[in-house]
C-alpha cells in the first residue's frame, strides 16, 4: 500500500509501479501474497488492484477515481515517484514521513535523527548514501513532476473519489516538498558565514535565499493544517499513531515566522539608525519622545546601547531623549506602590533607558518619563506641582505640569519604533484635554460637579459603571495624520518607523475630534459631551448664545 518513502498518508497514488512491482512478483511466480504490515489505510485503489490482480483479472488496470484525467495524473506521479532517493538509511531518518511538522531549527542542534524518531536537523543521516546535491536534487525532480499530475488533476470535475484522491496527493506532495526545503534550509543554514563579520553576514541575508525557503516551509505548513481538518486518515499511522495534529502547524508557523523577523535578520548597527532617524527629519537640538519595541529591529550590534546612542547622536549635546517609563503591572495600585525606582514595564528600551546614568525621571505614579540631555531636568521636574486636570489615570497625570504638557509646550516630536501609535500616550493626554475644556467652559458649579461625577477616574478604576472617558482609536488618529501628510516614515532593517510632531498631532486631533465626534466617540461619550454644551449654552445669556456658543461647542 506505502511504505516509509511517505507513511503519514493512506496510500501513494502510483498506481503504475503498483502494477509494475506486481507484474514482477508474479512472473517470479508469486502466487498469492500476505498482507502483514501497519503502513497506510484500507480502502485503497492500490489493495483493491492487488486483490483483483491475484484472485480475479490479470489485467486489472486499477484508479484512485474513474476518468481519464485521474488515471493520466497517477501515471505523472508514477513517473515523478521513480525520482525518489530510495536507501532504508532515507526511509527510516529522512523527514518525508513527519512533513512540514518538523521544526526548522536557528542553529545546529547536534542531535541524530532515529529510526522513524525525530528527524531534527541530521541532513547527514537524512540522506544516508547520497551526496547531499544528489539527494536534493532527486527530491526536486520528484517534486516538479508530481506537481504536473497536481495540476492536471485541478482541471478535472468534481467528484468525492477525485476529491480525496487530490487531497492524498497533495499531502504526499507537501511531504515530499518539506523534505527538500528541510534539506536546503540545512545547507544555507550552516553555510551563513559568522556573525562577527557583519558586512559578509548581512551580504549573504539579504541574498533572501533562507528566508525564501522558511516562507514556503511556512505555507506548506498552513496547506497542511487545512487538508488535515478534512481527512482524519491523514497524518495517521498505524504503529506511531498520529505524526501531527493542527497544533504542530500552528507551532510550525510561528517557528517560519520567528526565523523570519528574529533570526535570518540583517544585523543593525548604529549608523543604520542614525541613518533611519535623520530620514524622518530628526536634528540636532530637538526633543524626541520614543515608543519602542527593541525587538522590532532584529538583530542590533550591542543591542539597546546602539538604540540610544543613535538617537544622542543625531539629537547631539542640544537635544533631549525621553522615554516613557509607565508602570502598568499591578495598576489599580500604582498609587500605593509607587517610588522612583519602581521598574518600567512598557518595553525593554524604556527600563535600559531609565537605568542609566544622567537619567531623570518624572515622580508621578501612572504616567512618568525619563529623558537625558539639555531639557531632561526641566521637563521631568515638577510633574505634579500645579495645573490638575481631571481624568481615568489620576489629577496629575496629565497636569500643566507634567512632561506631557511641556513636549507639547516645547513641539517636541514623537517616534513609534516598531510600534504603532497603538502605544501613543499622547492619546491619554488628547482626552484629558477634551475632558478639560468641557468642564472648564461649565460656569455653574452644580452643573460643572454633576458632569464631572460622570467622568471615570482612577478612585473608581475598575468600578467604573455608568462612567463615561472620551477614549478615541489611536491607530484611526495615525491613519488620519498619515494621510494628511503628518506622519514620516522610513525603515530600518525589519522596523517600521514613524515619527509625528507633538503638537501636530494634538492639535489636528482635536480639531478633528471636535468637528465630527461622532466619528470618534462612542455613544455614552456623544450623550456626555452634548450634555456638557447643553450645560455651557445655558450659562449664556440669550443674546450671548449666538455668538458665543462655538466657543462652547469647541
Amino acid at each position: 500500500n506505502n511504505t516509509w518513502e511517505c507513511s503519514a498518508v493512506p496510500y501513494l497514488p502510483v498506481i503504475d509501479l503498483v502494477r509494475e512491482h506486481l507484474d514482477n512478483l508474479y512472473s517470479c511466480g508469486v502466487s498469492a501474497l500476505m498482507v502483514s504490515w501497519t503502513l497506510g489505510g484500507y480502502p485503497s485503489a492500490n489493495l483493491a488492484l492487488a486483490a483483483r490482480y491475484y484472485w480475479d483479472d490479470k489485467t486489472a488496470s486499477g484508479t484512485h477515481a474513474s476518468s481519464d484525467i485521474a488515471e493520466t495524473a497517477q501515471t505523472l506521479f508514477s513517473q515523478a515517484f521513480r525520482s525518489f532517493p530510495f536507501h532504508v538509511g532515507v526511509l527510516y531518518r529522512c523527514p518525508q514521513n513527519y512533513g512540514p511538522m518538523n521544526l526548522l531549527l536557528p542553529r545546529p542542534s547536534g542531535y541524530s535523527a532515529t529510526m522513524i524518531g525525530f528527524p531534527y536537523d541530521d541532513l547527514k543521516s537524512w540522506r544516508s548514501i547520497y551526496p547531499e546535491d544528489v539527494f536534493i536534487n532527486q527530491l526536486a525532480k520528484l517534486c516538479t513532476d508530481w506537481e504536473k499530475g497536481l495540476d492536471l488533476l485541478e482541471k478535472a470535475p468534481s467528484e468525492p473519489r477525485l476529491e480525496e484522491l487530490k487531497r492524498v496527493a497533495r499531502a504526499a506532495w507537501i511531504h515530499f516538498k518539506s523534505t527538500l526545503l528541510q534539506a536546503r534550509y540545512v545547507q544555507l543554514r550552516d553555510a551563513i558565514p559568522d556573525e562577527a563579520d557583519v558586512e559578509a553576514y548581512n551580504g549573504f541575508i539579504r541574498k533572501g535565499l533562507i528566508q525564501d525557503v522558511i516562507r514556503q516551509e511556512g505555507d506548506l505548513a498552513a496547506a497542511m493544517w487545512q487538508i488535515i481538518q478534512k481527512d482524519s486518515r491523514i497524518g495517521f499511522e498505524a504503529s506511531n499513531h498520529y505524526y501531527y495534529t493542527e497544533s504542530s502547524f500552528k507551532e510550525k508557523v510561528l517557528n517560519t515566522q520567528y526565523l523570519l523577523h528574529q533570526i535570518f535578520v540583517p544585523i543593525v548597527r548604529q549608523a543604520d539608525i542614525e541613518a533611519s532617524l535623520r530620514q524622518l527629519g530628526i536634528k540636532a537640538g530637538d526633543i524626541v519622545l520614543v515608543h519602542s519595541s527593541l525587538s522590532s529591529l532584529g538583530k542590533v550590534e550591542h543591542g539597546a546601547q546602539s538604540v540610544i546612542a543613535a538617537f544622542e547622536a543625531v539629537l547631539g549635546q542640544e537635544g533631549t531623549l525621553v522615554f516613557p517609563t509607565l508602570c502598568q503591572n499591578d495598576f489599580t495600585r500604582s498609587y500605593e506602590t509607587w517610588h522612583l525606582d519602581k521598574p518600567s514595564d512598557v518595553g525593554y528600551l524604556t527600563e535600559y533607558f531609565r537605568k542609566l546614568p544622567n537619567v531623570y525621571r518624572s515622580d508621578q505614579a501612572t504616567h512618568s518619563v525619563a529623558a537625558r540631555g539639555r531639557r531632561a531636568y526641566e521637563l521631568t521636574t515638577g510633574h505634579t506641582a500645579f495645573g490638575p486636570r481631571y481624568g481615568i489615570f489620576g489629577d496629575y497625570a496629565f497636569s500643566r505640569s507634567s512632561p506631557w504638557q511641556k513636549m507639547y509646550d516645547q513641539n517636541a516630536k514623537v517616534v513609534f519604533l516598531g510600534v504603532s501609535m497603538r502605544k501613543n500616550t499622547f492619546k491619554h493626554f488628547m482626552e484629558y484635554i477634551v475632558v478639560d475644556e468641557a468642564l472648564a467652559k461649565i460656569s455653574n458649579p452644580e452643573d460643572r460637579d454633576r458632569l464631572k461625577n460622570r467622568i471615570w477616574n482612577f478612585a473608581r478604576f475598575e468600578d467604573h459603571e455608568g462612567l463615561v472617558w472620551p477614549f478615541h482609536d489611536a491607530e484611526q488618529l495615525q491613519q488620519k495624520l498619515d494621510e494628511s501628510g503628518l506622519i514620516r516614515k522610513t525603515l530600518c532593517n525589519e522596523a517600521t518607523i514613524l515619527c509625528v510632531n507633538v503638537r501636530d498631532m494634538v492639535d489636528h486631533g482635536l480639531k478633528w475630534f471636535a468637528e465630527d465626534p461622532d466619528t470618534w466617540y462612542k455613544a455614552d461619550t456623544l450623550a456626555w459631551l452634548q450634555d456638557a454644551r447643553n450645560a455651557c449654552d445655558s450659562n449664556l445669556p440669550a443674546e450671548e448664545t449666538q455668538t458665543k456658543g462655538d466657543a462652547c461647542h469647541g
